[in-house]
């Protein structure tokens, strides 16, 4: 409940961030659109996410149900209390799924960014341009791959600094919350276990194999 808490207060907090962290990448979009002529699927991106955000989901609602289905068993079985702490981890791994599209997207800007200057430079090589490198014994170099465009190197320049300033705001919009949301994992994975171990190996009969590994599935 604390993590859920911390999630909920830092979300509102960092509202402003994740909006400008979104400016961010729109503007390294445009730019990348406008200058190069490389664009990035979205719509590949949204649907690759919608798959993984389904997969999650059926594997935890899956595995709540084999919780709540052992659980009954139980005398002191309480539905109300089971849903809680599942939509509690729902909102935790949903966090988690966020982050990690977040940091995706940040990928598919650097490799957009990537093929934007292989572009440049494969224009330059077809016009023949060649320089020599000289270095400090004198060896030289042939060097066909340049960059010579000062206007193309002022908005790689604009492109990569947008970038760096979208993962620092990307630190801002997920610190608390993650370290909140790691320190939960980490300990409900350890009394996970423990409780794994003493069903594996039959130290107590009211643990079940299968309940235990459907515990410890989720947050792995």
């Amino acid at each position: 409940f604390f993590a859920h808490l911390v999630i909920l207060v830092h979300t509102q907090h960092a509202k402003r961030k994740d909006e400008i962290w979104h400016g961010k990448l729109c503007q390294v979009e445009e730019l990348l659109r406008t200058h190069f002529d490389v664009k990035i699927n979205q719509d590949a991106i949204m649907r690759w996410n919608l798959v993984r955000a389904m997969l999650i989901f059926t594997c935890t609602s899956t595995c709540f149900i084999v919780n709540v289905c052992y659980a009954m068993r139980s005398s002191d079985f309480i539905l109300l209390l089971s849903a809680h702490d599942y939509c509690l981890k729902t909102i935790i791994n949903l966090r988690y799924l966020q982050n990690s599209m977040r940091l995706d997207l940040i990928k598919q800007h650097i490799l957009a960014l990537h093929k934007a200057v292989r572009k440049v430079v494969d224009r330059n090589q077809i016009e023949w341009k060649l320089i020599f490198v000289v270095d400090k014994f004198n060896q030289r170099y042939d060097q066909a791959m340049k960059i010579d465009d000062a206007k193309d190197v002022l908005i790689f320049k604009r492109i990569h600094a947008a970038i760096y300033e979208s993962t620092k705001l990307l630190e801002n919009c997920f610190g608390w919350s993650l370290l909140a949301m790691l320190s939960f994992t980490f300990i409900n994975l350890t009394s996970n276990f423990y409780w794994c171990c003493l069903a594996f190996f039959h130290i107590d009969e009211r643990f079940e194999t299968i309940d235990c590994i459907a515990d410890i599935t989720p947050p792995i």
